[in-house]
Formats: C-alpha cells, sequence, structure tokens
C-alpha cells in the first residue's frame, strides 16, 4: 500500500481524472492521495489529519472498495434510479490536536449515517427526551443500538434498500462532507465505499471552517434536523429540534467539550436543490486538481508553492521560518497564533507576519511592532472566509495547526473564497464581523481583506 511520497517515483500520474460517459470518477490510489493533499491545502490547517485520511483510504482501496464519485445534477436525474433519494453528510467535530492522539475507531461516522436514517424515518422506537432550552435531544443508547440492517456494518447489503422502512421518505442514496479540509473530506469518501453508496463531488463550506452552523446550506436555509452526534465511548445522540443554527452548534460543542473535544456529526440529509444551489460545487475535483498539481511539481523538481498558486489563482504572503508559535485548547477549539518569518533571500527586510488560528487559519497580519496584540488593520494582510494555507517550502505538503513547530520552513499563500461564501448573508456567518469581533481586535471591518 504506497502512500502519495512513494508514488513520486512510479507511472507519471495523470494529467485528469478519469470519467466513464455519465462523468463519474472511480478513485484508484494515485486519485486519492491528490484528493488527500489538496484537500488538507484548502482545508486551511483544520479538518484534521491528512495522513491519518490517506492511510484510511488506501486501506479501503486495499480491501477491494470502491471511491466512487458523481456529479451533484445526478442526484434525482431522470435515468438514473438509483441515485433518486437525499445525500448524507458527515464530520468530525472538535479540537485537531485531540483528534490525532485518540485516532479514529471507524465506525463513528456510519453509526452517524444509521442515526439519521432511522431519525429520518421517524423510527417509533426512537423517543425525544427532556428538553433543554429549545434544543430536543435524543439519547439512543449505543453503537448497537443504531443498527438497520445486517450486513451494513461490513458493507455487503444493498444498503439503499435495506435502510429503507417504507416508501414515504426518500432515502440516503449518497454521502459527501460537509468540508474539504483534512480528515474530514476523506473519511466521508470511506464511510461511503464500506456502504456501497457514491460520492458527491460537492461540499458545504469549499474549505474547513470551525463552525457547524458554518455549513453553506446552511447559511442559505437548508433544514437542519435531525443531526446525530457520535461519541468516542459508542453514545449517540439526536437532536430532533432548535430554534437556530447557532443554537444547534452551542449544544453540538457542549457535547463534544463533554466527551473529550471529538465527536463524529451527522447533519440532515440534503435534497437535489439544496446540492445545486447551497453547495461548492466541484470540490473534490478541486481537492484532486491541486494535489496531483504539487506532486507533479515535485517529479519534475520544480517549485511546488508555485504549482499551488498557479493551480488557484493564489497568492504567496511569505516564504520563510516559523519563529513564534503558541497553541491552546479552549472552548473546544484549539486556538493561537504563530509568527512566519520571511527568509533573508526574498526579502531583504525579513518581513514578519502573524497568523491567528481557531482550528483553522483566520487571519494574517502584517508584524509591525513586538506587542503580539498589535492588530493594526493597515496591517492586515488577509482574513476568512478567504482561505490562509500553510505548505512545507520544499514538499509542498500542507501544515495543519496541530502541526505546527517552531523552525519549519513554510509558505504562506492566500486564496480566494467561492462566491457562495462572499454574499451578504453569507458573510454574517463566516465573514470577519465574526471571526475578528471588534471588542478583541479593536477595530470593525465588515468586508474581507485580500492581498492585491
Amino acid at each position: 500500500m504506497l502512500g502519495c511520497e512513494q508514488m513520486l517515483c512510479g507511472v507519471p500520474p495523470a494529467t485528469e481524472l478519469e470519467k466513464n460517459a455519465e462523468g463519474d470518477i472511480t478513485l484508484d490510489a494515485y486519485g486519492t492521495c491528490c484528493i488527500v493533499r489538496g484537500a488538507a491545502i484548502i482545508g486551511c490547517g483544520g479538518g484534521g489529519s491528512p495522513k491519518l485520511g490517506e492511510i484510511r483510504c488506501l486501506r479501503a482501496l486495499s480491501e477491494g472498495k470502491k471511491i466512487v464519485i458523481v456529479q451533484p445534477e445526478r442526484i434525482c436525474s431522470e435515468g438514473y434510479p438509483e441515485l433518486d433519494g437525499v445525500v448524507g453528510n458527515l464530520a468530525f467535530m472538535g479540537v485537531p490536536e485531540v483528534i490525532k492522539e485518540k485516532l479514529v475507531a471507524g465506525a463513528e461516522l456510519r453509526a452517524c449515517v444509521r442515526g439519521v436514517q432511522k431519525m429520518w424515518h421517524g423510527d417509533p422506537s426512537i423517543k425525544e427526551g427532556q428538553k433543554v432550552g429549545a434544543i430536543t435531544p435524543v439519547v439512543d443508547g449505543c453503537l448497537d443500538d443504531v443498527y438497520v440492517a445486517p450486513d451494513v456494518e461490513q458493507g455487503t447489503a444493498d444498503y439503499s434498500t435495506a435502510v429503507t422502512p417504507d416508501s414515504e421518505h426518500q432515502r440516503i442514496v449518497a454521502m459527501m462532507p460537509q468540508e474539504v479540509g483534512g480528515l474530514n473530506c476523506v473519511e466521508p469518501l470511506v464511510v461511503a465505499a464500506e456502504l456501497g453508496l457514491v460520492v458527491v463531488d460537492c461540499d458545504g463550506m469549499g474549505r474547513a471552517f470551525p463552525e457547524h452552523q458554518m455549513f453553506s446550506p446552511f447559511i442559505y436555509g437548508a433544514p437542519q434536523c435531525p443531526t446525530v452526534l457520535v461519541a468516542p465511548d459508542g453514545s449517540v445522540y439526536g437532536v430532533t429540534t432548535a430554534d437556530s443554527y447557532l443554537q444547534m452548534e452551542h449544544y453540538l460543542r457542549g457535547k463534544c467539550v463533554e466527551m473529550g473535544c471529538m465527536v463524529a456529526v451527522g447533519g440532515c440529509p440534503l435534497s437535489r436543490d439544496d446540492l445545486m444551489t447551497k453547495c461548492i460545487r466541484g470540490s473534490l475535483t478541486r481537492c484532486y486538481e491541486i494535489g496531483n498539481a504539487v506532486l507533479r511539481a515535485r517529479r519534475a523538481n520544480m517549485d511546488p508553492v508555485a504549482a499551488v498558486v498557479e493551480k488557484t489563482d493564489g497568492r504567496v504572503v511569505v516564504r520563510g521560518k516559523i519563529t513564534e508559535h503558541r497553541m491552546e485548547i479552549l472552548e473546544g477549539f484549539s486556538r493561537g497564533k504563530f509568527v512566519v518569518q520571511a527568509f533573508a533571500s526574498v526579502d531583504p527586510a525579513e518581513s514578519r507576519y502573524r497568523v491567528h488560528v481557531q482550528n483553522e487559519f483566520i487571519c494574517c497580519f502584517r508584524v509591525c511592532s513586538n506587542d503580539e496584540n498589535d492588530s493594526d488593520p493597515d496591517n492586515l494582510v488577509i482574513c476568512a472566509p478567504h482561505l490562509i494555507t500553510t505548505v512545507d517550502v520544499e514538499t509542498g505538503y500542507p501544515i495543519t495547526t496541530e502541526e505546527l513547530r517552531v523552525g519549519q520552513r513554510v509558505a504562506i499563500i492566500a486564496i480566494r473564497a467561492d462566491p457562495l461564501l462572499l454574499t451578504p448573508q453569507a458573510l454574517a456567518v463566516v465573514g470577519p464581523t465574526h471571526f475578528m469581533p471588534e471588542k478583541q481586535y479593536g477595530f470593525k471591518l465588515s468586508e474581507p481583506v485580500f492581498p492585491s
């Protein structure tokens, strides 16, 4: 089972993903590695360990499972009855450092799918629990209690029919990641392969964001219940009602902290209309293209950082060395800052840049004083929802927040956000007013900043 690095010595990779007549893509090991790397690059440092995701995906392929990616327009389209249904969406919630240390058992997200499907069909065995505020939680026992069909666990059943108790409600026919970031991008691919489902070429962020309500279907009004949370100990929690998307985030985050800062979340299934109008389409293909560009550049002994910039139409903010780094786990997030000092060879002034972190890279300032809290708006280089990514300056390998270390030689790259994240409606949720509150930063910023 070869990883990305070993594949550099093999047959030159294809320049494009191979598609069948319907546009479907069946991933091989190389394509999977490209998606893993590309997802970690546009994941802005979040989403969990890409290395763990790579191992999980390659193992699934080595066991004979298939990862098939279809375009969103194929869902509920004429002539494809096997895709007549809704799409499940999955992610891990928590602190990246904790997820890296605990790893994943492999059953958490599968349990989310089964739990959501049971609640989606109004299973009479599920009883509403005591109301907590305006949120109604359902504690549904352990993993085994959310069982649906005898062979689903091994991935040998026809899942599209096995989980459908009646014809009144639509069945889950495909999966998609809630975000394209590290482990959270690729683990839903593994789950789909294990359950015999296809994966839709889209996601709900076009990057990784730290909070649940930042899922683009929620920004544009998609339903959020039922939602299922699976804890590391196997406990399964279902949420049937919530007053707002932010209230759901607070409830899930509270449970996440209570369970050790790592849980799996299955969201309310999405319709074809949700996919076509509220999601970031083509995001998995984009991940492949970015990852492929980096690996091909490395194989040709070319600059992988330049390859990322060319493929994403991005901007290099700085090439330099991490000189300061401080992180802490606070309120269910990994928060902190790190400073990169430019190489004298590319910047004789050896300028310094400070990146602020909340699971993901949120904003970047040019440092003009020794005050670590100096946040002059004139020195702001880039902020969310635009993408900030950090890669190894020699290999182009993405460096996630939990892997940052003093002394690393890195390049910080700025990439424009998808237009769906730049509307007034979206900026109210994922814009600088949320990530850079005036009380904390000392200035009010209504529009995101991107380097010229």
